[in-house]
């Protein structure tokens, strides 16, 4: 499998979501961030990207056998929108000297 980049740079970003946005010719993934809020995200997302919630939630999580990892916090705490799951999470390291916080919260346990 090949995978192919269109690596944007900052300064083009608004420009080239606005004509991601705009048109039908999806990539299979978007990175949403890098401290740009785009005008209708969440509509966007909810009517044109796939709800993941039947693959990465009740039982259907059981095909990704690993164990929990912090990524998994992404599953649980991001990517949310109109009911639905469309975060992809991305394992990596926690940074150092962080407060994590969530605006969403968790049962826990004891």
């Amino acid at each position: 499998m090949n995978i192919e980049f269109t690596v944007v740079p900052d300064s083009d970003y608004m420009t080239k979501m606005a004509t991601v946005m705009a048109g039908n010719d999806m990539p299979d993934l978007i990175n949403f961030g890098g401290g740009h809020t785009l005008p209708r995200e969440a509509e966007f997302v909810a009517s044109k990207c796939t709800d993941l919630s039947t693959y990465l939630s009740g039982d259907a999580i059981k095909a990704y056998p690993k164990p929990r990892q912090p990524a998994d916090l992404c599953v649980e705490g991001h990517g949310h929108i109109s009911g639905g799951l469309y975060g992809v999470p991305v394992q990596r390291s926690a940074p150092g000297n962080c407060l994590w916080i969530t605006t969403t919260p968790s049962p826990r346990p004891g």
